[in-house]
C-alpha cells in the first residue's frame, strides 16, 4: 500500500485525536492524586489545578506524556537496520503504563510520516541512482516492519511480552576514579534513599520512573532522567539492555545556576568517556568490578532494611 501525504495526514490526524480524546477521560481529581503520589506535582498545586480549566488540567497531562514520548521516541529513532522484533519491545513502555496506548500510536504516526517523507523525495528527484532508490526502499521497509511490530505488540497479551531480562546498570566514575553516584547518594540525607532507589529500580525493570529526554541545553542531548518529588537520576543507554548511570541529586529549583552547571559537567565528563565505557562493558573483569559496586550502592540505599535486620529500627 502506497502511503500518499493525504493518506499519511489522514492517519495522523485520527492518531493525534485519538490521544487527545483518551486523555480527556481521565481528568479528575484522582489522576491528580496519583500525580503527586509519583513526585509530579506537589499537593499546594492540587488546589490550584482544581480551580483551573479543564483545558489547563489537560495541558499539565500533554507536558508529562511530551516529556515520555521524546525519550521513547528518541529510542525508536536508533533502531538499527538489523532490529528484531523483541529490540522493539525492548525500547517500548509496558502495557501498565498509563500512557501506553497514546506513546505507541504516536510512534506508529512517526514511522508514517518518515514514510510520506521518503515518498516526497521519489516524487521530486527522478535523478536518484538506483543503489540510492534501493536504500530508500529499505527505510520504508524499516518503517513498516516496525509498524506492524508495534501493532502486533498491542495486541500480545502482556504475559507475552513481558521482559525476562533486566537491564543491567554501569556505575559512571569520576575524574578521579571513584563512582560518582555514590559519593553523591553519601552526602544526601537517608530520607531520599527510598525515592533513589525506586527511581534506580525503574530503569533495571524498564518501568522508567517520570522519564524525561534533556533537551534544554545542547550540552545534555541525549541523555535522561527519572524523577520523584526533588529527586532525580540522570542516565544514558550505552547498550542494548544496559544503561549507564551518570548522577543523581536533589534537585532545589529549575533556575539553580549551580545545579545546571554542575550537571551539565557531569555529562560532559560521562559523554567524553561515552565510547571507553561502551568498550568496557565487554571486559568480564570491569563488570564484575561495576557489580561489586552496585552491590555497594543497593546496600547504600537498602539503609531502611538494613537498619531492620540489625535490630535498630
Amino acid at each position: 500500500m502506497n502511503i500518499n501525504e493525504e493518506t499519511c495526514n489522514k492517519l495522523l490526524k485520527e492518531i493525534e485525536k485519538k490521544c487527545k480524546e483518551s486523555r480527556k477521560k481521565q481528568i479528575e481529581i484522582n489522576r491528580l492524586k496519583k500525580q503527586f503520589d509519583n513526585g509530579i506535582i506537589e499537593e499546594k498545586d492540587i488546589n490550584i489545578i482544581k480551580e483551573e480549566k479543564n483545558t489547563n488540567i489537560e495541558s499539565t497531562i500533554e507536558d508529562v506524556l511530551s516529556d515520555e514520548l521524546t525519550f521513547y521516541l528518541d529510542n525508536y529513532k536508533k533502531l538499527d537496520d538489523q532490529f528484531t522484533y523483541e529490540d522493539v519491545i525492548d525500547i517500548i513502555p509496558s502495557k501498565d503504563n498509563y500512557y501506553y496506548e497514546d506513546i505507541i500510536n504516536r510512534l506508529i504516526a512517526e514511522s508514517y510520516k518518515e514514510i510520506k517523507d521518503i515518498n516526497e523525495l521519489l516524487l521530486e528527484d527522478s535523478n536518484l541512482t538506483k543503489k540510492e532508490l534501493l536504500e530508500l526502499k529499505a527505510l520504508i521497509d524499516k518503517e513498516k516492519t516496525k509498524i506492524n511490530y508495534l501493532r502486533k505488540s498491542m495486541k500480545e497479551e502482556e504475559k507475552i511480552i513481558t521482559k525476562e531480562h533486566k537491564n543491567k546498570i554501569v556505575l559512571v566514575p569520576t575524574i578521579g576514579g571513584n563512582i560518582r553516584v555514590i559519593d553523591e547518594l553519601e552526602h544526601i540525607p537517608s530520607d531520599y534513599y527510598e525515592s533513589f532507589l525506586e527511581l534506580i529500580n525503574s530503569i533495571i525493570n524498564s518501568k522508567f520512573k517520570n522519564v524525561k529526554t534533556l533537551n534544554s541545553n545542547p550540552q545534555l542531548m541525549g541523555v535522561s532522567e527519572v524523577k520523584a518529588f526533588k529527586t532525580r537520576v540522570v542516565f544514558q543507554r550505552i547498550d542494548k539492555n544496559t544503561y549507564a548511570l551518570i548522577t543523581a541529586f536533589i534537585k532545589k529549583s529549575d533556575t539553580d545556576k549551580l545545579y545546571k552547571e554542575s550537571l551539565v559537567r557531569k555529562v560532559s565528563h560521562f559523554k567524553e568517556n561515552e565510547q571507553l565505557l561502551k568498550n568496557l562493558i565487554k571486559d568480564e573483569k570491569f563488570m564484575e568490578e561495576n557489580d561489586k559496586y552496585v552491590e555497594e550502592l543497593f546496600n547504600l540505599l537498602n539503609i531502611k532494611e538494613n537498619k531492620k535486620v540489625n535490630g535498630n529500627d
